[in-house]
């Protein structure tokens, strides 16, 4: 970005570097499967897959969930876009784009705790011990949403500096902290939805994340971003995340709470 390439050319260089990184990791993996294939450990082959559909079919349907949260995000963030770029402001964009950075790392780190627990909970859920696994599932919320809400309070209390240590303008810095404070309300909101979500995966449960991920991204929030503009909001537009995802964790609890019925009144018959 900075050295390869001459000034000005930074944006084509952070997307070179993105593909070279990209590439070197398919090769890696790559390779990882190839060296599995012959010592016949851990790795895939394509001939183990032949009358294995079902089996197939299972891994993508529970592997739909976490497709749909990677796409409806980005369909979200588009139209966010789009709903800032309308109130006419470059300045309100670029505070936006550093927002999405900042909001990145939470969102990294409770993806990453949610995924470690997903195996966890599926190993206990099909060994019938539903207590360790309702012990799990309750250890990752607790960690997620304490995590959450400490990137809360650091965005709240310092909203202006963590713009300006990405761009020191300050239109952009105003614009920044105000779409800051609003988004990072919703950090601790999603975590819990994340957790939830995962859980429903691990136990082979489809349609509940399913329509969890729906509902929280690229949907109604959109809706109601359009609302929000039709009233003449501008960049309040980013209240349809945090009240869009309120109503995500809302139902994500109730499906929850009906599930873990389920597992008392299985318990109770199998004393």
């Amino acid at each position: 970005m900075f050295v390869l390439l001459p000034p000005g050319q930074e944006l084509v260089g952070a997307a070179v570097a993105t593909a070279i990184a990209n590439t070197i990791s398919l090769v890696y993996f790559v390779l990882c499967l190839r060296h599995g294939w012959r010592r016949g450990v851990y790795a895939v082959h394509p001939r183990w897959l032949k009358g294995q559909g079902r089996t197939v079919g299972e891994v993508f349907r529970s592997g739909l969930p976490s497709f749909l949260m990677v796409a409806l995000n980005s369909v979200s963030n588009s139209f966010l876009n789009a709903s800032i770029g309308a109130y006419g402001s470059s300045a309100a964009l670029s505070g936006l784009g550093i927002v999405r950075k900042i909001d990145g790392l939470a969102y990294s780190v409770n993806q990453g705790i949610t995924q470690g627990m997903l195996p966890i909970v599926a190993y206990c859920y099909t060994d019938g011990r539903w207590r360790r696994m309702r012990s799990v599932i309750t250890l990752a919320a607790a960690s997620t949403i304490l995590f959450s809400l400490t990137c809360t309070l650091v965005s709240q209390l310092w909203a202006e500096p963590l713009v300006a240590f990405f761009l020191n303008e300050p239109h952009t810095v105003a614009y920044g902290a105000a779409i800051l404070r609003v988004l990072s309300l919703a950090l601790p909101i999603y975590s819990g939805t994340f957790v939830i979500i995962a859980a429903f995966q691990a136990v082979g449960r489809t349609r509940e994340p399913f329509g969890l991920c729906l509902l929280r991204r690229g949907s109604v929030d959109v809706l109601l971003q359009f609302a929000i503009r039709a009233l003449g909001g501008g960049i309040q537009v980013v209240w349809a995340t945090p009240i869009t995802e309120s109503f995500g964790l809302a139902l994500g609890l109730v499906l929850l709470r009906r599930f873990w019925g389920t597992l008392k009144a299985q318990e109770s018959v199998g004393a």
